[in-house]
């Protein structure tokens, strides 16, 4: 049996990771492969992982996996992004959360057949959706901003909320199954009422400690990123150990709000912690789907019949949508957001992990059978049930999030409007100068820099400002991607650098919508544009800045532009359109000895300063 656990969790790690790879790479949700890959891999294919070979030890694994996981979903949730849809986001983790159980349990209950207490347990686990799966759709697929807000948030949240109602009715459900279930209000209170209060209290320490920490470490200097993502490791461990020590599952409560508490503090350094454990969540993920996949027997997936495919048509059509139109009665989402949301509910390894946690705990080994009463032996026979239905609906939430999503959202008409916020990799006084121009005609921006000083200077200016690597994707995708984004502007005077940013942009927004200063060419004489560095330079010095010529034409290589109705676009000189008509076009202009503003006569690179002294090492420290 050690032999093949450690099997078993070698092999699920590794595929998991190179599934997770190869999911990424095609862009393309992992989840369905990774239940297929964990089928084939299991008891129902060449048998060469067993995720009951790790007995307990599965379950401790699934605990801090979980874990970890509602950590780094938790850092995600500032002040900004709960501020789009509070009412929404509230009414989906209480209302909406009792009516899916509820929902759920009298689904369960007859149309499948299955016991009550079964139908309970099976309605608490459905409770979560799943952010390891919203997430990464969710970036693909830009909807409105509330919606995206509401559906984000509720993805996280949910999460401990589900966990602790589906172990806390799991535990009542085994008590009334062995027959030591007598007071049941101090055995709701005990269950329920324990892990939250106890795990919020813990939570609200470890999360207050880590940010005074946190701020400390800051205020001695910037801090390397590998010390962040062990803070952050630590943090999240502790939160987790401390909360499981007031209660079971209280540790989930604690790191989200210890997560939530890190996520609002206003320190720098705080950014970097959203990229903090990446690998681990990929790699966590892909191993649990995998080892708990491989306990699916093939005689279980041949027993599907017509009344499981009902009962998920069930949850998918009416408990679902109901649940969703009462919990946002007065919220901010329209009638076809609502509608939308009501549609987009696709689980994930939470659920999985839960309901492999109930039908181990439930199912009654067969030296107890014997003596045990009818009710008993009934909730042990379904126990097994209660896991195929929970991965059929992954599968099929799933496969209907990942694949129709995007033609019904189109047909409900609840995209994102015109991406038309502009991201500027460089906060240099160039790029402070578009973007308080951009800024007073009303087109959202947001500047990026590793340079803390440059960040803090824009951010004092009033310009929103991210600190971060630009040339990380993982971390571009997690922390600055946005729904309103339709723009990106790369100008970090280091050529290499802007050429990696440039392609993210293009991935992201579109070709013709990602911009870098174009490159100078051998031969170039006056009248072209000067090389990034030079213009760099060159409004450090105050030799020259961004102009905005209203309704003119500009005589100078035009860097970007803004029609009448706040729509922006990158100019000529960035390799983008004409100004239109009517339109503002942004140029680089001369400064005068007097401050006047020049005629926006071209400048040469020959002409300018030399741009070594302001652009830092490689360029790279403005990225």
């Amino acid at each position: 049996m050690k032999e093949m656990a450690t099997q078993s969790l070698s092999l699920a790690v590794g595929v998991g990771a190179l599934v997770s790879v190869a999911c990424d790479r095609f862009k393309f949700p992992a989840v369905l492969p990774l239940l297929v890959t964990g089928v084939c891999l299991g008891g129902a294919g060449l048998g060469v992982v067993d995720g009951n070979s790790l007995g307990e030890s599965l379950r401790a694994f699934i605990s801090v996996a979980i874990g970890l996981l509602v950590f780094e979903g938790g850092l995600h949730l500032d002040k900004h992004e709960l501020g789009k849809a509070p009412r929404a986001v509230w009414g989906l983790l209480t209302i909406g959360a009792l009516l899916t159980w509820i929902g759920v349990a009298l689904a369960a209950h007859y149309v499948v057949g299955l016991e009550w207490a079964n139908s309970l347990v099976l309605g608490a686990i459905l409770i979560v959706t799943g952010p390891t799966v919203i997430q990464p759709i969710l970036r693909r697929l830009p909807l409105k901003p509330n919606l995206h807000a509401a559906l984000s948030a509720e993805g996280v949240l949910i999460d401990p909320i589900g966990v602790i109602v589906a172990i806390s009715t799991l535990e009542l459900v085994l008590l009334y199954q062995h027959g030591t279930f007598e007071n049941p209000f101090s055995g709701v209170f005990k269950l329920l009422a324990v892990p939250f209060l106890g795990g919020a209290v813990i939570g609200v320490v470890v999360g207050v400690l880590g940010r005074s920490v946190l701020r400390f470490l800051v205020r001695r200097g910037r801090l390397d990123p590998t010390h962040l993502n062990l803070f952050a490791l630590g943090t999240c461990m502790l939160a987790v150990g401390l909360g499981e020590s007031a209660a079971p599952e209280a540790g989930l409560v604690a790191t989200t709000v210890a997560a939530v508490i890190l996520a609002n503090a206003n320190i720098s350094g705080t950014r970097d912690l959203r990229t903090f454990k990446q690998q681990i969540a990929t790699i966590l993920v892909g191993a649990l789907f995998i080892l708990l996949a491989s306990r699916l027997e093939w005689s279980r997936i041949t027993s599907i019949s017509w009344l499981d495919a009902a009962f998920v048509g069930v949850l998918f059509l009416l408990v679902r949508p109901v649940s969703v139109f009462v919990s946002t009665i007065r919220s901010r989402l329209s009638v076809n957001e609502r509608l939308f949301a009501g549609l987009f509910a696709p689980r994930g390894i939470v659920a999985a992990s839960m309901a492999s946690v109930a039908a181990v705990r439930l199912s009654l080994p067969e030296e107890e059978l014997a003596t045990a009463s009818e009710s008993a032996i009934a909730i042990s026979r379904h126990a097994q049930q209660i896991e195929t239905l929970v991965f059929l609906v992954i599968f099929v939430t799933v496969a209907f999030a990942g694949s129709a999503g995007g033609l019904v959202a189109s047909v409900l008409r609840v995209r994102a409007g015109v991406r038309n916020a502009v991201v500027i990799v460089g906060a240099h006084k160039l790029g402070q100068q578009l973007a308080t121009q951009l800024v007073r005609r009303k087109v959202p921006v947001l500047l990026i820099d590793t340079n803390s000083d440059r960040v803090n200077a824009a951010a004092r200016a009033g310009i929103p400002t991210v600190e971060g690597d630009a040339t990380d994707p993982r971390w571009m995708d997690e922390a600055v991607f946005r729904p309103d984004q339709g723009w990106l502007v790369a100008w970090t005077g280091n050529v290499d650098v802007d050429r990696v940013v440039r392609r993210w942009g293009i991935e992201r927004l579109g070709e013709g919508h990602a911009g870098a200063w174009p490159e100078q060419k051998p031969g170039e004489g006056s009248g072209s544009l000067m090389t990034c560095r030079g213009a760099i330079s060159s409004v450090e010095f105050d030799m020259q800045h961004v102009r905005a010529l209203e309704g003119g034409e500009a005589t100078t290589p035009v860097l970007a532009w803004v029609d009448e109705k706040q729509r922006f676009g990158l100019g000529p000189g960035l390799g983008g359109t004409p100004v239109p008509k009517g339109g503002t076009a942004m140029v680089l202009d001369v400064m005068k000895a007097d401050g006047v503003e020049g005629n926006g006569g071209a400048a040469s690179s020959e002409s300018k300063p030399d741009p070594d002294p302001v652009v830092e090492g490689d360029g790279s420290a403005s990225a």
